[in-house]
């Protein structure tokens, strides 16, 4: 899963990024670095966010 695939489900699913991060047990400072690119996106978070 890319960082823009990540991001586009978030969006999809209609969650603002602190709703996403709660929702998969991360910081929004972490989800939004996730979504910028600056942090790629592991597997086991692309399996949850896949459940969003």
């Amino acid at each position: 899963m890319t960082n823009e695939q990540f991001k586009a489900g978030r969006l999809r699913a209609g969650l603002t990024q602190k709703q996403a991060a709660a929702a998969l047990a991360v910081s929004q400072p972490y989800l939004s670095q996730l979504e910028t690119g600056h942090r790629p996106v592991t597997p086991e978070l692309a399996r949850s966010a896949a459940t969003l």
